[in-house]
């Protein structure tokens, strides 16, 4: 499914059947009270019941929604910024793939704390694309920054290659030399030609043969996991809409690229915003957008330089 637009789903299905269902109970209800009564005791629990067995399930199943370039293994998926993996009614892992600084974030939604991991699955696996990364997912996900933990990369530093030695060559001596025919002797190699050589006589033995070995393929290995409590250092970091172009504003749900450089240019004319509140109203967003994206920014005063946004060029990244 993609952002700008929404396609109708199996739930669109259920929930159609149920409007059906109700609409022909209530007008059978007016000729047959006591029985109808009776039906709907007995229906009623077993289609909820039903039809969150099928919605959970349906949940389980999302990578079937997801495309096959992104998925990596079983309950598996990636891209070149992060990759999720989920397991079933346990928990949910989202894990960045480039280190940046030697360090790499995520974060791991357990059941056992309360989180709908099946559920979170499926929003997942529904808007996951190339653009997917662990700050989006933990906007669409509602994790708080707290609870995202950052790790130092195993990665060693490339050791510096020893430069190779010059080696002169004498080319004095290159060229074509001459020789005597009365000098040329036969090749020791070539002597005793005229005798056959019978030890050819002999024939291979094709058990004695050694067989070559397998050739094993290498294995790829899926990315490494970390619990949270095996991490114990934790980070967040906030846009300050006053200082950053429009690469980074351009990541906040709501606003895409050609919002956020009128944004800049906004502030380049008007000067700074005075608070996040200032800042919304200028951006002009979505109502329901406006909890996340101040979760994410702040307005100071002090203008540092922003990041180049050559490579944000036309995205459009709509929740």
């Amino acid at each position: 499914m993609s952002y700008y637009g929404r396609k109708y789903s199996k739930y669109d299905f259920y929930v159609g059947l149920a409007a059906f269902v109700v609409v022909a109970m209530v007008k059978f209800w007016i000729y047959y009270p006591t029985l109808c009564t009776i039906i709907a005791l007995v229906i009623i629990p077993l289609t909820i019941f039903g039809g969150n067995w099928l919605i959970d399930r349906d949940n389980k199943n999302s990578i079937k929604s997801v495309s096959i370039s992104f998925v990596k293994g079983q309950n598996t998926i990636g891209n070149a910024h992060c990759t999720v993996k989920f397991e079933p009614d346990s928990k949910l892992i989202v894990m960045e793939n480039i280190a940046r600084n030697n360090q790499k974030q995520m974060f791991t939604l357990l059941k056992k704390d309360g989180y709908k991991v099946n559920k979170l699955w499926s929003e997942v696996c529904r808007l996951f694309d190339d653009y997917s990364n662990i700050r989006t997912l933990s906007l669409l996900l509602d994790v708080p920054n707290s609870q995202i933990i950052t790790l130092e990369s195993k990665a060693k530093p490339t050791e510096p290659q020893t430069p190779s030695r010059q080696i002169n060559i004498d080319n004095s001596n290159i060229g074509p030399k001459f020789v005597e025919m009365g000098a040329i002797v036969p090749d020791r190699f070539g002597r005793g030609g005229e005798t056959p050589n019978k030890g050819g006589q002999d024939f291979v033995n094709l058990d004695n043969i050694n067989k070559a070995k397998p050739v094993n393929e290498r294995q790829q290995q899926e990315p490494e996991f970390v619990e949270m409590k095996d991490a114990f250092a934790t980070t967040s970091t906030k846009i300050d809409v006053n200082s950053v172009e429009a690469a980074e504003l351009s990541v906040l749900p709501g606003i895409n690229i050609v919002q956020a450089k009128k944004l800049v240019e906004h502030r380049n004319i008007n000067g700074l915003f005075k608070s996040v509140e200032e800042f919304i109203e200028v951006a002009n967003v979505k109502p329901h957008f406006v909890s996340k994206i101040k979760s994410m920014i702040v307005a100071n005063s002090v203008n540092d330089n922003g990041n180049d946004d050559d490579n944000y060029e036309g995205r459009i990244v709509d929740f």
